[in-house]
């Protein structure tokens, strides 16, 4: 689990970051920055019904996404809030 001081929870934040922030494409994922340098760092992972229609199976790949952010916090710089999709 993501420590609650690193998670993106409110509405408003991920609107902002999607809205101003800088897209990045792979053929396994989208991931969504924006550097902000008041904070720490902030993770958000959201799993659309274009993935699968089950919520196990998306809860099941947030869990695994999760667990990889987790073995990779220190890894990730300080000052942005990013968005993995």
């Amino acid at each position: 689990m993501i420590p609650k001081n690193f998670r993106l929870t409110k509405n408003r934040e991920f609107n902002l970051i999607y809205k101003k922030g800088h897209f990045f494409s792979t053929i396994l994922f989208k991931i969504v920055t924006l550097q902000d340098m008041r904070v720490d760092k902030k993770i958000g992972i959201v799993v659309g019904k274009n993935i699968s229609n089950k919520a196990s199976e998306r809860n099941l790949y947030k869990r695994q996404i999760r667990a990889t952010i987790n073995q990779n916090l220190k890894n990730i710089k300080s000052g942005y809030k990013i968005i993995i999709i």
